[in-house]
């Protein structure tokens, strides 16, 4: 990884650029992987909601 990419990274989600230029590189790795987190639990979630609602589609009988 070029020393440029976690800064570019930080900022493409969301992070102002006035505050990833006062981080250390510690902190910039905390926020990447704050980020990481997050995405993984939204993509769970999202799969989760995917398949609860094929299971309610399931179940109703006004599609059958």
């Amino acid at each position: 990884m070029d020393r440029l990419e976690v800064p570019v990274r930080l900022i493409m989600h969301g992070i102002p650029e006035s505050w990833v230029n006062q981080m250390t590189a510690t902190d910039m790795q905390i926020m990447l992987e704050i980020i990481k987190r997050d995405q993984i639990a939204f993509a769970d979630k999202a799969g989760a909601y995917a398949v609860n609602k094929g299971i309610a589609a399931s179940f109703d009988k006004d599609n059958k």
